[in-house]
């Protein structure tokens, strides 16, 4: 008979799944639809805008918007960069391996 897992075991299985998954195609993916989110989160935040607001100012829907925020769409680079504009973000895709290392993800502070 097999022996059951430890919790943290099974918790070093899931971190070692997501990580895998991290690595495709589908996880990176996830990953820039997050980065877009937060993009998002942080700048109506800061203005103090609705989505509604952006919606406006970009020439689309508030649903759009919202489904962007929640990830739930994708978006072509000329989508996310008429979002972006109407923020009045410029942004540039880089290679996360050659950011600084930071302690926490500065998602976590926003």
């Amino acid at each position: 008979m097999d022996k059951e897992p430890s919790p943290q075991e099974m918790i070093a299985n899931i971190w070692e799944n997501l990580r895998r998954y991290n690595a495709t195609p589908e996880g990176m993916s996830q990953t820039l639809r997050e980065d877009l989110a937060f993009l998002i989160l942080k700048q109506l935040k800061e203005r103090g805008w609705t989505q509604k607001q952006l919606a406006q100012e970009c020439g689309k829907t508030e649903s759009f918007i919202s489904r962007l925020i929640h990830t739930d769409t994708n978006v072509t680079f000329e989508v996310a960069a008429t979002v972006l504009h109407a923020l009045d973000i410029q942004p540039r895709l880089v290679d996360a391996r050659a950011l600084p290392t930071t302690q926490s993800d500065s998602r976590e502070s926003a």
